[in-house]
């Protein structure tokens, strides 16, 4: 660990702490200028690689900035603060101090620290330093609510579900005068959100469990990506879709045809509360191979004799272009809202069940965006289209089997009443 501070007197109590508690082969300190850098390079070439930083900056942009704030709140501290100027007080405030951070960060680079993290003290700072950032609210801790900025300049990211903490909507109900009066997700960029697709009604008629029916429906469209092709519709024998299965479970594709995949399942939480099993696909795409350019430079490649395109084509990046989660889950009807993405499906108005499908963004730069819009875009369609075209066909079959049966049933009775007027 690295520590660094600007106040000798800080750094000799620093010392002190970390001599009482035996921990001066884990924690270097190093003096800073308050003028210079945040990141200064004898600090950060000390070692070859950082996981993360933290700082608690100066709030305040002067003393009287403090008084003001004081005086706008409606009880009294329950404590004194006694921070020393140098902690309390910088010219511009916490916004201009992470302002440097991320100023710095950027003449850094890529490589060297993988996450800048800064306590804020205010709501207010949350809007002007967030550009493409993630802003995540701690945990309250007595009547003191206090945010996190959090960027990276690599290609790891954020887990979504810290935006979100129960513990601290528990609390939401407490009186606190700097609490947010507006949810954080509103400063989330779309890179950051998650995504969700519910898909066409499943009739319970035919389809046993409609999670395990849509996830071989997911399952044949990644493999068609990869240049399979894999007959599936509702007259497949029981044996066909075990065989699948089996195959489906071992996890498939490979990196040199530009995707991969694997299945496993993981409990979640019920609509009505409860534990239930949720399906999950882990998606590395290499490259780019579900846009309409992409496949038809699959083709062209897989049957020309120009072996030197098909080996630019098969290299592997160093990189994978994005990495993504997709969870499967059953919702009611009642539990899906009504659609604002013109993607979605209208809710039905019987009983029948839907799949929601939610994608977690895990790895990709916010320039690959648009290739994952592209890629959410392919897959929920061609999932839609194969769900609809399997009720179709089932419901074909029902009309069908309904017509057998009837014209069984009348030739049954009529054979009764030949053999009726034989007896006269």
């Amino acid at each position: 660990m690295l520590a660094t501070d600007i106040d000798d007197h800080s750094l000799e109590f620093a010392k002190r702490n970390i001599s009482a508690n035996c921990l001066s082969e884990a924690i270097q300190l190093f003096r800073v200028d308050s003028k210079g850098a945040i990141f200064p390079e004898e600090v950060v070439n000390s070692v070859e690689q950082i996981d993360f930083t933290m700082s608690n900056p100066p709030f305040y942009d002067s003393h009287e900035e403090i008084a003001s704030s004081l005086a706008k709140k409606e009880l009294e501290p329950f404590a004194r603060c006694t921070g020393a100027d140098n902690e309390m007080v910088t010219p511009g405030g916490e916004v201009a101090f992470v302002s440097r951070m991320v100023e710095e960060s950027l003449v850094l680079g890529q490589q060297k620290i993988r996450w800048y993290t800064s306590l804020l003290g205010k709501y207010s700072s949350i809007s002007p330093l967030i550009l493409n950032y993630h802003v995540h609210a701690l945990p309250p801790h007595g009547y003191t609510t206090r945010w996190v900025l959090s960027w990276s300049l690599q290609d790891k990211r954020f887990p979504l579900d810290s935006t979100y903490d129960p513990d601290m909507a528990a609390h939401s109900t407490a009186t606190t005068t700097s609490s947010p009066s507006l949810p954080l997700a509103r400063f989330l960029s779309p890179a950051t959100l998650p995504a969700t697709y519910f898909t066409p009604s499943l009739a319970p008629s035919h389809l046993s469990d409609p999670i395990e029916d849509v996830q071989e429906t997911l399952d044949v469209v990644l493999r068609e990506l990869v240049g399979e092709f894999v007959k599936a519709g509702a007259q497949d024998s029981l044996r066909e879709r075990k065989r699948r299965r089996v195959k489906r479970s071992s996890g498939e594709g490979a990196a040199s045809s530009g995707l991969e995949w694997r299945w496993s399942t993981a409990a979640g939480e019920g609509e009505q509360g409860g534990e239930v099993e949720e399906r999950q696909v882990w998606i590395q795409a290499w490259r780019n191979v579900w846009s309409r350019k992409a496949r038809r430079a699959m083709t062209a490649t897989s049957s020309a004799a120009n072996t030197t395109a098909a080996a630019e084509y098969d290299a592997v990046p160093a990189r994978p272009l994005l990495e993504l989660r997709i969870t499967l889950d059953l919702s009611s009807p009642s539990s899906i809202p009504s659609p604002t993405v013109s993607n979605l499906p209208p809710c039905p108005s019987d009983t029948s069940p839907q799949v929601k499908l939610t994608l977690t963004w895990l790895r990709g730069l916010d320039a690959s965006y648009p290739a994952l819009t592209g890629f959410w875009s392919y897959l929920t369609r061609k999932v839609g289209d194969r769900v609809k075209l399997i009720g179709s066909e089932a419901e074909r079959d029902r009309e069908e089997g309904g017509a057998r049966k009837e014209r069984r049933r009348e030739k049954a009775g009529s054979g009764r009443g030949r053999g009726g007027g034989e007896g006269q």
